[in-house]
């Protein structure tokens, strides 16, 4: 949902992401590396990355540390959670509340393991852009 929301916001901004942009790894520091060292060794690489998770985000820092490429000066990351560790890496995030999200889940499921019918499933969440130092201005 993540990935298809980013593609619905960009494409509503007529902004064109390459299908090679789209990488797909596991929500972990080290994917996140492995993706970032894809995305950043292409001969023509983004300018900014979109990772699904923080821990994800972090390792695509690492990777532009390694390759020599500064951080926001010539790539942006930003990531969602706010992880603990964005704020040691200076990380852009969309914030969210992992444990009002974990607690409205354990409700859902003690009241249908109890019988009691659930309405519904989906509920909204706030989040909330905290911009640090990952990121830079157009």
């Amino acid at each position: 949902h993540r990935q298809q929301g980013f593609e619905q916001a960009m494409a509503a901004h007529d902004l064109a992401v390459p299908s090679s942009w789209l990488v797909t790894s596991d929500w972990t520091l080290r994917g996140g590396l492995v993706a970032g060292e894809v995305l950043l060794g292409a001969r023509r690489r983004p300018t900014a990355i979109f990772a699904a998770s923080d821990e994800m985000a972090i390792g695509v820092l690492i990777a532009a540390r390694r390759l020599g490429i500064d951080v926001p000066q010539d790539l942006s990351v930003i990531g969602i959670d706010d992880h603990e560790m964005a704020f040691a890496f200076e990380l852009t995030t969309m914030r969210q509340s992992v444990v009002a999200q974990g607690e409205q889940a354990s409700r859902l499921l003690l009241q249908a393991m109890q019988g009691v019918p659930v309405a519904s499933a989906d509920e909204v969440f706030g989040t909330e852009l905290v911009v640090r130092g990952s990121t830079a201005r157009l």
